[in-house]
C-alpha cells in the first residue's frame, strides 16, 4: 500500500484549498488565474481544486463572470467572513423587537451570487414555521427579502443578474400596501424600482403556501445594500396588520443599518 504518499497528496490538496480560502476570504472575489498564482497551481489544476470547492459549498460562482467567492457552507460551520458575523450581531436586537412586537417571525438575508441566503432567524410566537432555515437559499426573486436584496443592487448588476437568471422559481407578489395581485398574476416581472423608492417588499412565500413576508433594507455606513431584514407569518395576518408590520419592518432596518453607521434618510 503508498497509504504515505496517499496522506502526503491529501495534505498537499487541503493546503492548496486552505490557500484559495485564504485569498477569497482576503480579496473577496477572484479570477480562476489569480487563485492559480496563490495556491501555485496551473490554471487547469486549479479549475479542478474550484470544481471540487464549489460542489462542498466552501466556495461559490461570484456575479461577475469567471470569479469566484466564500460559499456559504463557512457560515453554517460557524467561520463566516468578518462583515457577515458583525451584520448578524448588529441585526439581531432589532430582528427579535420586531418579533416581539409583532409576533412574527424575523429572518436576515444576505446576497450570495446569484440567491439570497437566510443567515439569521428569529422565530415567531404566534406560529414556527420551519420552511426557511438557517443557511437556506433562494433565488433573489424568491419572496420579499430575496428581492429587496435584488432592488438595491446598482443598476448595472442589477441588470446582468436578471439577464443570468434561470426562472427557476415564480417571481414574488410585490405591489403597494393594500393592492396585492391574485396568484393568477404572480409571474408579472417585479418592479424593483417601486421597492427602492418605497424602502420595502411584500411578497407571499415562494416556499409555504398561506405565509408571506414584508422586507426592507440594511445599509452599511456607505447607504449600500448589506442584507434584508424581513418580518414573516400567515399571510392571514399579514394582511390584517399590513401597515403596522410594515412600519416594523422599516424600523427594524433602519435600526439595524444605524448600527452600521448608516445616517441617511429612510426610504419611502
Amino acid at each position: 500500500m503508498n497509504t504515505p504518499t496517499r496522506e502526503a497528496s491529501g495534505l498537499d490538496i487541503l493546503d492548496k484549498a486552505d490557500a484559495a480560502l485564504v485569498a477569497l476570504e482576503a480579496e473577496g472575489s477572484l479570477a480562476v488565474s489569480e487563485l492559480a498564482a496563490a495556491v501555485g497551481e496551473p490554471v487547469s489544476s486549479t479549475y479542478r481544486l474550484l470544481r471540487a470547492l464549489v460542489s462542498a459549498g466552501w466556495v461559490d460562482h461570484a456575479a461577475q463572470r469567471g470569479r469566484y467567492r466564500l460559499g456559504l457552507a463557512f457560515m453554517r460551520i460557524g467561520s463566516l467572513v468578518e462583515d457577515q458575523l458583525d451584520i448578524r450581531a448588529v441585526a439581531l436586537p432589532a430582528m427579535r423587537h420586531a418579533r416581539d412586537v409583532t409576533g412574527m417571525g424575523v429572518s436576515l438575508w444576505v446576497r450570495r451570487g446569484a440567491r439570497a441566503a437566510c443567515i439569521e432567524r428569529v422565530d415567531g410566537e404566534d406560529v414556527r414555521s420551519r420552511d426557511i432555515r438557517l443557511g437556506d437559499s433562494l433565488p433573489l426573486l424568491g419572496g420579499a427579502g430575496p428581492s429587496v436584496l435584488l432592488a438595491y443592487l446598482p443598476a448595472s448588476e442589477r441588470d446582468a443578474l436578471l439577464t443570468d437568471a434561470t426562472g427557476d422559481s415564480v417571481p414574488p407578489v410585490v405591489d403597494e400596501p393594500g393592492r396585492r395581485r391574485s396568484a393568477a398574476t404572480a409571474a408579472d416581472p417585479v418592479d424593483l424600482d417601486a421597492v427602492r423608492t418605497r424602502g420595502v417588499a411584500v411578497a407571499p412565500s415562494v416556499v409555504t403556501p398561506g405565509f408571506g413576508s414584508a422586507a426592507a433594507p440594511v445599509l452599511n455606513h456607505r447607504g449600500e445594500i448589506e442584507a434584508s431584514l424581513a418580518v414573516s407569518g400567515l399571510m392571514a395576518h399579514l394582511d390584517s396588520n399590513e401597515s403596522r408590520v410594515i412600519d416594523v419592518v422599516r424600523e427594524a432596518a433602519a435600526s439595524a443599518s444605524a448600527e452600521l453607521g448608516w445616517v441617511g434618510e429612510s426610504r419611502g
